[in-house]
């Protein structure tokens, strides 16, 4: 009786101002002769509104072996239900202005800097102070396998004139989709890993107030196999 009233039980911690996690069980603890499996849920949710995920947890199996005293496993499930409240929360959202950049580089950023890549863009607004606002079009989608770590972020890089009037005013919007892969190891102590670049860039010109323009020489990708 006790287990399922439990069951029945939200059981939650507060993470922060935006996002609660809740870890209930999922089902009464397995108990065999040789081991003791407790099945968390691990969900984040907004503190504003608890609202059904989108999409299934994947089946989360452990090793079989019994060397250790406890075995603890993560799905990508709860990294991804965080990823998706703190989009929706407007978190990932980040602005790039000329004060941002360091003034040993000795570049500022408006639109004579991109005179040889968006000629348009000059000639529509000369030596103007620009602004880009950068947010993610969809949550980044995390995926675990053996020994490795993917994330597929899905961005939209907006640009903006300030102009005379100090008003900005957009003039273009890209979408730019990439995944970053890393290989993680374990021992004793620490995490440990490495970022490869076995990677792909695309990037797509999602409107424009200056006319069409080759958007993929704005961005550079290095590759090391």
């Amino acid at each position: 009786m006790w287990v399922s009233i439990f069951l029945e039980t939200l059981v939650t911690i507060k993470v922060d101002e935006i996002s609660s996690l809740d870890y209930s069980l999922l089902g009464p603890p397995q108990i065999t002769w040789q081991n003791l499996d407790v099945m968390f849920k691990g969900e984040f949710f907004s503190n504003i509104h608890h609202s059904p995920v989108p999409f299934d947890a994947p089946a989360l199996s452990l090793p079989q072996e019994n060397n250790h005293m406890v075995y603890f496993g993560i799905s990508d499930y709860l990294f991804n239900t965080g990823s998706m409240v703190y989009q929706e929360a407007g978190v990932m959202n980040f602005s790039i202005t000329d004060d941002m950049i360091f003034k040993d580089f000795g570049i500022h950023l408006s639109t004579n800097l991109f005179k040889n890549l968006i000629p348009k863009l000059t000639t529509a607004y000369p030596n103007m102070q620009m602004e880009f606002q950068v947010y993610p079009a969809t949550f980044p989608i995390l995926t675990f396998s053996p020994g490795n770590v993917t994330i597929t972020p899905n961005l939209h890089v907006e640009a903006f004139t300030i102009l005379p009037s100090a008003l900005p005013k957009s003039v273009f919007c890209l979408s730019v989709t990439t995944n970053v892969s890393a290989t993680v190891m374990l021992n004793s102590s620490r995490i440990t890993g490495s970022i490869h670049s076995r990677s792909r860039l695309a990037v797509e010109l999602k409107h424009s107030e200056i006319g069409l323009f080759d958007a993929f020489p704005l961005f550079t990708l290095a590759r090391t196999e």
